[in-house]
Formats: C-alpha cells, sequence, structure tokens
C-alpha cells in the first residue's frame, strides 16, 4: 500500500457540478448527485474499484487512479507534499474518521460496513464574489460573468484571448452553475439522504464562496437542527458582510463545533491586486470577527509567484493574530507557480525561507524552488507572466510593477 490515501475508505467528495470525487482535489466521476445518493455511492462497485488499486503495491501505477488523483501525483513530485500526505498526518481528522478501521475491514471482507464519516461539499455551485487570479470561472460565478462580459467587448486587451482561451467564450453552463441543485425539492431530498448517515462526524463546505449561496445555508440550517453535534468546516475568503459569519455562528448552541478555514493570498496592496473586488479593509474586518468572537478559524493560503516574496509576512502577520498557518503551491495557471522562477532568483528565495525552517514548515516551498523546470518551458511561462500581469494592470487600472518590485526588477533581465 505504497500510495495508500484515506479518502476513498471514508469520505465522499462532490464538486461544484454534482459530481462525485475521491477528494476535493481530485477529478470527478462522471456521476453526480441526481445519479444517487452519498450513501449509495460510498458503497458502489466504483469506489470498490478504486479501493481494490489503492491496497495494492503502488495505485499510481493504474491509469484511473493517475487520472483521478493527476493532481496529487504532480505535487508529490514538484514539492514532494500532497493533500494526501498532509491527509494521512492529520490522523485525528474527522474528515476521515475511522479509514485504517475501514481498510482493515475491506481487506478482510471485501466491504465497509459503515457509511461515510466525512463529507465535503463545493459549494453547492460555483457562486462567488471575488476574481481572484489563480481561479476561473469553474469555481467562481464574479468570473463567468466578467468573461461573459469581456469576450463581448471588441476593445478587450489584446492578450485576453490567449490567457482565458478556454474561458473567453461566452459559457452558459458556468453562468448557471452558481446553485449546484436546480431548485429547492431536489435541494431538500439530498438533505434528507445525508440525514439519514449515523456515522456522519464531519462535513466541509468549500467554494465558490459557501456563504453567498442560498442553497448551503439551508443545508447548514437542517443539518444542525438535525445533529447539534456534527463538526461543520467552511472553507471562504473573508471577504463577505460579516454578518454572515456571525448568522452562522450565532445559530449554534456550541459554536465551536463551527470551524472556517480562510484563504490568504497576500498583505495589502499584494491582496488587492490578486483580488478583483476585494479590499484590504474588508479582509481584515473579516478576521477581526473571527478574533472577536473567538471562532475557531485558521488560515490557508495559496503560495505563488505574486506573493512568494512575502510570503513570510504573511505568516507573520497571520500567526500575530492567533491563527494557525497551514498553505498549498499554486500550480495552475503555470505561470503563477513558483517553480518557473529563473534559478538565480528560485536560489536567493531557497537562501531566505531555509534560514526560517527550523520546524520543516517552509520545504514544501524549498521543494519546489528546487524543482528544475524545462529551460525552454520555464523561459517561455516567465515570459508569459509580464504579459499578463500588463493585462491585469490595463483591467484593473493598476501599475503591477509598483505592487510586485521583485518581478518589476526581474523584468529588467529575464523579459
Amino acid at each position: 500500500m505504497k500510495r495508500i490515501c484515506p479518502h476513498p475508505f471514508s469520505s465522499v467528495s462532490i464538486d461544484v457540478e454534482g459530481k462525485y470525487r475521491l477528494c476535493c482535489e481530485a477529478n470527478p466521476f462522471n456521476i453526480t448527485v441526481h445519479d444517487m445518493s452519498p450513501k449509495d455511492f460510498f458503497s458502489s462497485d466504483v469506489m470498490n474499484d478504486v479501493r481494490d488499486k489503492f491496497i495494492d503495491d503502488d495505485a499510481f501505477e493504474y491509469n484511473d487512479i493517475r487520472k483521478y488523483c493527476s493532481g496529487c501525483k504532480m505535487r508529490e513530485k514538484v514539492s514532494n507534499t500532497s493533500k494526501r500526505k498532509r491527509d494521512l498526518e492529520h490522523k485525528t481528522s474527522l474528515l476521515t474518521n475511522n479509514f485504517i478501521n475501514n481498510i482493515d475491514e475491506y481487506i478482510e471482507t471485501g466491504k465497509i460496513s459503515r457509511q461515510y464519516s466525512g463529507l465535503h461539499i463545493e459549494g453547492f455551485g460555483n457562486r462567488c464574489n471575488l476574481k481572484c487570479l489563480h481561479c476561473s470561472s469553474r469555481l467562481s460565478s464574479g468570473w463567468a460573468k466578467f468573461h461573459d462580459k469581456v469576450s463581448k467587448d471588441p476593445d478587450r486587451p489584446k492578450d485576453y484571448d490567449f490567457f482565458h482561451k478556454d474561458q473567453a467564450l461566452v459559457n452558459n453552463h458556468w453562468l448557471a452553475q452558481e446553485f449546484m441543485f436546480n431548485n429547492n425539492e431536489e435541494l431538500y431530498e439530498f438533505i434528507e439522504e445525508v440525514k439519514q448517515n449515523s456515522n456522519l462526524k464531519s462535513i466541509t463546505a468549500t467554494g465558490g464562496e459557501a456563504l453567498l449561496n442560498k442553497h448551503f445555508r439551508i443545508f447548514y440550517k437542517e443539518i444542525i437542527e438535525h445533529n447539534p453535534d456534527i463538526h461543520i468546516s467552511i472553507n471562504t475568503n473573508a471577504s463577505i458582510p460579516t454578518k454572515l459569519i456571525k448568522n452562522v455562528m450565532n445559530s449554534r448552541i456550541n459554536s465551536r463545533l463551527t470551524r472556517f478555514t480562510f484563504s490568504c493570498d497576500g498583505l495589502f496592496d499584494v491582496h488587492e491586486f490578486i483580488r478583483d473586488n476585494s479590499t484590504w479593509k474588508e479582509y481584515t474586518d473579516c478576521l477581526s470577527v473571527f478574533v472577536d468572537l473567538n471562532i475557531n478559524a485558521s488560515s490557508f493560503a495559496s503560495v505563488q509567484i505574486l506573493n512568494i516574496f512575502q510570503f513570510d509576512k504573511m505568516v507573520s502577520y497571520l500567526k500575530a493574530r492567533g491563527f494557525k498557518v497551514e498553505y498549498h503551491l499554486v500550480f495552475f495557471p503555470e505561470r503563477l507557480n513558483i517553480s518557473i522562477l529563473p534559478k538565480e532568483i528560485k536560489e536567493l528565495l531557497i537562501e531566505k525561507y531555509d534560514k526560517i525552517n527550523d520546524d520543516n514548515f517552509y520545504d514544501p516551498i524549498i521543494n519546489a524552488l528546487n524543482y528544475d523546470r524545462d529551460p525552454t518551458i520555464q523561459k517561455e511561462l516567465f515570459s508569459n507572466l509580464f504579459k499578463y500581469l500588463d493585462m491585469q494592470s490595463e483591467l484593473k487600472n493598476k501599475e503591477w510593477r509598483t505592487i510586485f518590485p521583485e518581478l518589476a526588477e526581474a523584468e529588467k533581465k529575464y523579459r
């Protein structure tokens, strides 16, 4: 079991379209919540076939596992970490509760008698108020609406189609995907199916932006009334009206059973450049609510070229306010991945992060910076980054060189 993963043995994950998948970073199956219930999917022949391959010597030897789990495979190659590895280390995770016992039972009997203990739902759709540069219309209705508008504008930036050719086309699917369920009847049917699972310990809701989605708010209310002891984790961009956070917390008897994981993409003007439609004040107002109300909240940052030069300051800022900090590396779009930086810059960053890496916190970053890209591809991607920043400056009416001085200096030598 060289590549064992807890998720096929303990949790169910549903993507923004309602398709089932092995975890929140896996590619989906062509089976949706409209085809079968989470309970039936967890016990399905499809899942049992996946489990058989994961308890084999190396699951990545199978073509379908490589297809579903390509994200973990790539991340482990570049940074020696992945969601699979992180979740194996979190042995007390309620999302993957009982996975060891479930593996043992499956090996012995060929089935798992318990239902899934964790449920991960991707925002009940793609409704989101932001257009973060590392996101897309698939996960943000803000991007979908923007692409729909700009793609019809003959005066749009000349490089717009080059960078957004797949999304610049009018795509009614993503425009209509703000809500996973077509109506309340479908939503309540799903809620009743979830309520029937007596083994369910934890629910995680990601985005889109879950709290802006009326279907999630209905789901949340129904589930906590049915099971007051359920643990619910909500991922948020922390750039929303603070009353939405307060309403969620006030609706629970034991508010500590609801936790927030908030994203972090930069400080001050870096934050505002990466996140369209979010001000730094709006963001810090949400963080202040987490602190003032003693909310169970932690940060999960997205490390990319646009914030790698200040990521240590981001960590210090968050820790000074009492937040636990975790992070992942942005791999797509590739122009934002830190491994495409020129070798000279990567060496300086490695030296910087190595000096403060007492607890191995920065290992994934250092590993990614040590990863050698194909020189031709690296040069092309880095050159495209400057074109992309020029386009963003035109769209935002903000000069990127004043916000990212390290990249402005690199431009003189490498563009």
